[in-house]
């Protein structure tokens, strides 16, 4: 039976490390239980992360596979925690690794929905990829908990090293080129100049220059 079935990998991608930041575990967590027991843990220490929804999502899914007649594993990848290049590099390192252990005939990527659309492209083009999950976690109370979680990413926006050089220095930098600009210079100059810096960053970060 096990010779004639498709053979399905379930990869969980957490980009950022989530799960290595947080719990000190090291990917690749290869096999059901060891998932479980990982999801688990991720969740008990933050209730609030994301990861552990997809980590959860991943075992569901595969368990689904293998109910009907499917060969399956799961595992969880991770990137770094800063993000960019070198974090999909090594994602998709990990990834290349439980998939020469398996050689899977079908390939599903279960992700939290944030940041992982970058390695999609590479890991079609190397693997037989049939499918992405992307998981987001219901809203009990719809309305009022949109701003709770809208407030929570704007805080981590202000709080979070990875992002507050961008919001906080390129926005301070932008007031004050504008406030000095506009002290000198027409309304025109002051706009074109500042919409080139704002193009500029966006391109330099965008391109990971």
């Amino acid at each position: 039976m096990e010779e004639s079935a498709k053979r399905v990998l379930i990869l969980c991608v957490d980009l950022d490390d989530d799960i290595g930041n947080k719990t000190g575990l090291e990917t690749p967590i290869i096999g059901r239980e060891n998932v479980l027991r990982a999801a688990e843990r991720l969740a008990l220490l933050d209730p609030e992360e994301a990861d552990s929804n997809a980590m959860f999502a991943s075992v569901k899914l595969s368990d689904d596979f293998s109910k009907s007649g499917y060969l399956t594993e799961v595992c969880v990848v991770s990137g770094l925690k800063n993000g960019g290049l070198d974090a999909s590099r090594k994602a998709m390192s990990e990834i290349m690794h439980v998939a020469k252990l398996f050689s899977p005939s079908e390939v599903y990527v279960v992700t939290d929905g944030f940041g992982e659309e970058d390695i999609e492209p590479v890991l079609k083009a190397r693997l037989p990829l049939a499918g992405v999950r992307r998981v987001v976690v219901k809203q009990s109370r719809a309305i009022e908990e949109s701003y709770i979680v809208l407030g929570r990413y704007l805080k981590m926006l202000f709080t979070d090293p990875r992002f507050k050089r961008w919001v906080l220095g390129l926005g301070g930098l932008l007031i004050t080129l504008f406030t000095v600009l506009s002290h000198f210079r027409s309304y025109e100059e002051v706009n074109t100049v500042f919409w080139s810096i704002v193009g500029i960053t966006i391109l330099i970060k965008g391109l990971d220059l």
